[in-house]
């Protein structure tokens, strides 16, 4: 990051560090990024804070990891934006070819999976704040699954998915669990994919595990 951002960005968390402890709240970083162009609900920052950190503050670290992602997030949606909309929508097309080009490995017909569980109206739309969610569901989601594929297959069989499941706060019993991963191995291969496991996750959302 250049130094004159850099500083630019410090003085405006510091703008919004009223207590002086070198924290901001929840609250504080939603009116920031809502006067500072970025119309986002209370649930999309409450999702950007929980990709960064688990603490209920912000610190400045935070603060500018937080702005590198959505730096970050802008000028994927920007690249995919063929059609100079100006941030107003992408299309599924635009969208899988710009997760493509930032190295998420999807097929077409896997991305288009994902993308229908976001675009309630099916109007094969997906504007910014929609986009911003998917980045960072499956960033998330991928970091941990790489991890927990510890055969380096690609895929979670059933012991890795039941380590899997706690680290992404969900909260189940083994056999609700096995329950879970047979009615979404789509393909009844006795591996779960990383869509599958994104897919997965997106529906958990709205349930209340």
């Amino acid at each position: 990051m250049e130094k004159k951002k850099k500083q630019t960005l410090i003085g405006l968390f510091n703008k919004y560090d009223t207590t002086n402890r070198g924290s901001i709240s929840e609250e504080q970083l939603f009116n920031l990024l809502n006067k500072h162009g970025y119309e986002f609900s209370k649930s999309t920052v409450e999702n950007i804070i929980g990709y960064h950190t688990t603490s209920d503050t912000i610190n400045l670290k935070t603060f500018l990891e937080i702005n590198d992602t959505l730096v970050n997030c802008h000028y994927l949606f920007m690249s995919a934006d063929s059609k100079n909309r100006h941030k107003e929508y992408v299309t599924h097309n635009e969208l899988f070819k710009a997760f493509k080009a930032g190295n998420f490995d999807f097929s077409k017909k896997n991305f288009k999976v994902i993308f229908d569980l976001v675009d309630d109206n099916n109007d094969n739309k997906c504007q910014f704040e929609e986009f911003v969610y998917l980045y960072l569901l499956i960033s998330g989601v991928k970091l941990i699954f790489t991890i927990e594929d510890q055969d380096e297959s690609g895929t979670l069989n059933i012991d890795e998915f039941l380590n899997f499941m706690p680290k992404l706060g969900i909260r189940i019993r083994k056999n609700e669990a096995r329950q879970i991963f047979n009615q979404m191995d789509s393909n009844n291969d006795g591996q779960f994919s990383l869509t599958e496991v994104i897919t997965l996750i997106m529906k958990l959302q709205n349930m209340d595990y």
